[in-house]
């Protein structure tokens, strides 16, 4: 635990813990966010959060400090924990999805992710409908397949609840499940299975990073 390049790895081990009844793990972060080491007390305080405590400072997190909450290895740069914050609403996660979303239509698959968080839940209504107009572009775009699909998937979860996607953009979906690559025929099939929660921290793991090839 007395440095931060393991975080992500404690973390774990530290919520299977939790899991079987220890609460001494979400006392022990506490501990080292509010009396451990100044530099990196950032990162422990994170952790804590994440073990269900409040953060005793706050926290402005970078890149350098999500990779060291990930379980991953930290030189893969995993912004998982990022997502993490998204998805609880954490305001301080706001500038770095910006960061990666950038303007107009979405780059790459980070980017169409942190557009679907953006929308869900920090986007005010016309930022949040600029963005989605980007990620139909993608869509509709001649781009490769998975990086499509995977637009389409997160539109697909974003409009689950008010009828889905338009005709023209459910028929191009539909047609990315026939797609000669897996990625996209899976993020397609995906979103036709499970709408709303196509594109979670699994599901993203899974396609984006291989690991079903």
């Amino acid at each position: 635990r007395s440095t931060e390049r393991h975080l992500g790895r404690w973390l774990v081990m530290a919520q299977a813990g939790q899991s079987s009844g220890d609460e001494s793990v979400q006392e022990d972060a506490v501990r080292e966010a509010t009396q451990g080491a100044a530099s990196s007390r950032p990162a422990w305080s994170l952790v804590a959060w994440a073990l269900g405590a409040e953060p005793p400072e706050a926290v402005r997190p970078n890149l350098e400090l999500i990779a060291r909450l990930s379980d991953r290895p930290s030189a893969d740069r995993d912004p998982s924990f990022l997502f993490r914050l998204a998805r609880a609403g954490r305001p301080e996660a706001r500038a770095m999805l910006d960061g990666m979303a950038g303007s107009g239509r979405p780059k790459d698959p980070l980017g169409i992710r942190a557009s679907l968080r953006l929308v869900q839940h920090f986007d005010p209504a016309p930022r949040a409908e600029a963005r989605q107009r980007g990620l139909e572009q993608v869509v509709e775009g001649s781009g490769k397949d998975p990086l499509r699909a995977l637009a389409g998937a997160a539109l697909v979860d974003l409009h689950a609840k008010n009828g889905g996607l338009s005709p023209g953009l459910r028929e191009r979906m539909n047609d990315l499940q026939g797609s000669k690559a897996l990625r996209a025929a899976c993020w397609a099939a995906l979103a036709d299975c499970a709408p709303g929660t196509a594109v979670n921290e699994a599901s993203f793991r899974r396609l984006e990073y291989g690991w079903i090839e």
